[in-house]
């Protein structure tokens, strides 16, 4: 099990997923899915390749390299 802690950039958690072969995407779908607000979450780097995020509150959050497409 790989569990995953979506966090501000400050450290403070914002959600937190656990499951086998977890991934970064994974997590902010299920995030999204439970209605957890993730402004101001640290998605540097995150690869969210078709995740379907509609509804999603990101303001302010970090996704400096992050791949969207």
């Amino acid at each position: 099990m790989i569990k995953i802690q979506i966090k501000t950039k400050f450290g403070n958690i914002l959600f937190e997923y656990e499951k086998e072969n977890n991934t970064l995407k994974d997590a902010c779908i299920e995030a999204v899915k439970s209605g957890a607000d993730l402004t101001g979450a640290d998605l540097r780097g995150a690869d969210l390749r078709g995740a379907y995020l509609r509804g999603a509150d990101l303001r302010g959050a970090d996704l400096r390299g992050a791949y969207l497409r």
